[in-house]
């Protein structure tokens, strides 16, 4: 009955987002099996409800972003990853942010992650993370950064067409959007540490992207202060893109380049920023090791 999942989305969703104490063995053993129900209703509202409280009831402490283990795994063993894919696929924009965050929290635990890549997620939030909805494509972005910790998943975010897309996120909410662009910023971090990978958000312009925001950060009056690099290694192919990258930045912003390190040029700056601005924070700690 309509009715019936209406009431229950609402009271798990309350549940979830309480984050009570002792509730473990009913999530585990009925909590997940329910929401996971509930994604199937014929009822977008109540599919978009449920979305969400995957999303929160796998969230043991938001603040590090730390999660449930055996929840997470609860719902990948009852099918639950297929069904958010399949829900980030509606045309609701509400159900794809939903899904997206669902699955983004999910991935912290590695073998999530992996059922994601195989399911064909990867291409599903790359496809995501170019919408023009600000908080879809944010989700997208997570579910990427999340991802791109797990080094057998840097090349296929890459093949799926991900490092332009986090790139063109940067450009398109440089002037607003802190949770869109820590996210972006957080993934290309991750993936500019990898040998193939690292060229490629170079040419994709995520070399300017990164730079760019350490910029707007630094123009900012903020009062926290905050130390940022870019390591650029020297004697391998791709690297003059790069370094000509570097010096359309630096002719642009007035950012100054140039300083010898071991293996590379290292780009240093001091922007300064307030706790709202996580974005420059993750994405300027970029190594490119060749």
């Amino acid at each position: 009955m309509n009715w019936v999942e209406w009431i229950l989305s609402h009271t798990l969703l309350r549940i979830a987002e309480s984050n009570q104490q002792g509730l473990d063995d009913f999530w585990l053993k009925q909590g997940a099996a329910l929401l996971l129900s509930l994604m199937e209703s014929s009822q977008e509202d109540v599919q978009e409800r449920a979305a969400t409280g995957l999303a929160t009831f796998v969230v043991v402490d938001d603040e590090n972003v730390n999660i449930d283990w055996g929840r997470a795994e609860a719902v990948m063993r009852d099918g639950g990853i297929r069904l958010l894919l399949d829900l980030a696929k509606s045309w609701r924009e509400g159900l794809q942010a939903e899904a997206a965050k669902a699955i983004a929290n999910l991935s912290v635990n590695n073998n999530v992650a992996k059922a994601v890549a195989e399911e064909g997620g990867i291409n599903i939030l790359a496809g995501l993370a170019r919408s023009m909805n600000r908080l879809v494509a944010e989700e997208a972005a997570g579910g990427l950064w999340n991802l791109s910790v797990g080094e057998e998943h840097k090349g296929a975010i890459a093949k799926a067409g991900g490092v332009k897309a986090l790139v063109d996120l940067i450009f398109k909410w440089a002037n607003g959007g802190d949770g869109v662009l820590e996210r972006a910023a957080g993934a290309l971090a991750n993936l500019a540490a990898d040998d193939k990978c690292s060229t490629e958000v170079a040419l994709a312009g995520g070399v300017h992207a990164l730079v760019m925001l350490a910029v707007i950060a630094n123009m900012r009056e903020c009062k926290s202060r905050w130390q940022g690099f870019i390591v650029i290694p020297q004697g391998r192919e791709g690297r003059g893109e790069i370094a000509f990258e570097l010096q359309k930045v630096s002719a642009l912003f007035g950012v100054s380049f140039g300083t010898r390190c071991k293996g590379g040029i290292s780009a240093f700056f001091q922007p300064t920023f307030g706790s709202g601005n996580k974005a420059a924070r993750l994405g300027l700690l970029v190594a490119m090791h060749y």
